[in-house]
C-alpha cells in the first residue's frame, strides 16, 4: 500500500508503519468478510439512487462498525497514546499525535456507511490527546504539493509518462524516477519545464482582460476607470492562485534542490 497522506507522518514514533498497518488490517478484515458472504442476497437495492460503499450491504456494514467500535478502537487507543507520550508537540503547537489522529481517521471516514462510529472513535481519540472535537486542529488539512508534468520520457528506457511532482511514489531524496527501469529522470530537464510553465502562467496573469465585478461586461479601453454601470473591474485570473502556484513550485525546488527555479521564485 503507498499512501501520500501517510508521508506527511513522522517516521519517529512508529507514525507511519502504525497508520499503514491499521488501514491495511482494515480493508483485508473488510475484504475477507466480503468474500464470505453472499453480496447478491444481501445488497439494498434503492429506487432513487444505489447505495454505494459498504451501505450496499447490510452484513458488511455492521462487520465494518463493530470492528471499528472494536478491534481498530482498541488498537488506536494504544497507539495514539504511545505516540502522544513519546513525541512533543511542534512549534505550532500540533502534536504528531494529533496528525497521526487526523489522518487515519479521514481515511476511515472515506465510506459514509460508517461515518459515525469513525466520528465517536475521533472525538474519543482527541480527548485522549486532549483536543477539543471542535477545535480547527481536529480538521485534516492536506498539505501535500500535487503538479503533473505531462510527458515525461525516460532517456534510458524511452517510457513516457504524466509525472506528479509532489505525489509520485517513484522518488528518491534528490530526484524522480521512472518505474520500469528505476533510472532517476533528468531535473535539468524537468527544472526547464517548470520555469516554462512559471514564465507562460506569468505572462498570461500580465495581460489577461479585465472584468467588471457587477455586470460580467469586458474591458474595451485601457483608459477606463470603472465600467459603465460605475462598478469596478477585476482580472479574471485571481492573483491568489498564481501565488499559489509559486507556493507550490517553491516547495518542489527547496525538495529536490532545484537553485534556479527557487532563485527565480525568490526574485
Amino acid at each position: 500500500m503507498n499512501w501520500n497522506l501517510a508521508e506527511q507522518l513522522p517516521e519517529a514514533g512508529g507514525c507511519r508503519h502504525n497508520f499503514n498497518a491499521i488501514i491495511a488490517g482494515y480493508i483485508n478484515a473488510i475484504y475477507m468478510k466480503l468474500r464470505e458472504t453472499d453480496c447478491n442476497d444481501s445488497i439494498v437495492v434503492g429506487l432513487s439512487q444505489p447505495s454505494l460503499g459498504l451501505g450496499a450491504n447490510e452484513v458488511v456494514t455492521s462487520y465494518a462498525k463493530e470492528l471499528i467500535e472494536g478491534e481498530v478502537s482498541q488498537n488506536l487507543f494504544r497507539i495514539v497514546e504511545r505516540i502522544f507520550n513519546r513525541l512533543p508537540a511542534k512549534i505550532d503547537d500540533c502534536s504528531p499525535a494529533l496528525e497521526f489522529v487526523n489522518a487515519i481517521c479521514h481515511v476511515l471516514d472515506l465510506d459514509p456507511a460508517v461515518h459515525d462510529e469513525v466520528y465517536n472513535l475521533k472525538c474519543n481519540l482527541l480527548k485522549l490527546i486532549g483536543v477539543g472535537e471542535f477545535s480547527e486542529k481536529a480538521v485534516w488539512i492536506d498539505r501535500t504539493v500535487s503538479f503533473v508534468v505531462p510527458q515525461i520520457i525516460c532517456k534510458a528506457c524511452n517510457h513516457c509518462r504524466d509525472l506528479d511532482l509532489g505525489r509520485d511514489p517513484h522518488r528518491s531524496d534528490v530526484a524522480w524516477l521512472c518505474p520500469l527501469c528505476n533510472t532517476d529522470y533528468d531535473n535539468n530537464e524537468i527544472e526547464g519545464l517548470i520555469l516554462e510553465i512559471i514564465n507562460k502562467k506569468f505572462l498570461a496573469y500580465n495581460l489577461q482582460d479585465m472584468q467588471c465585478k457587477k455586470c460580467g461586461q469586458i474591458k474595451m479601453e485601457n483608459l477606463m476607470m470603472r465600467c459603465q454601470c460605475a462598478s469596478e473591474f477585476m482580472g479574471l485570473l485571481p492573483k491568489a492562485d498564481f501565488v499559489k502556484l509559486l507556493e507550490k513550485f517553491y516547495k518542489l525546488a527547496k525538495t529536490f534542490n532545484m537553485k534556479i527555479v527557487k532563485e527565480f521564485i525568490e526574485n
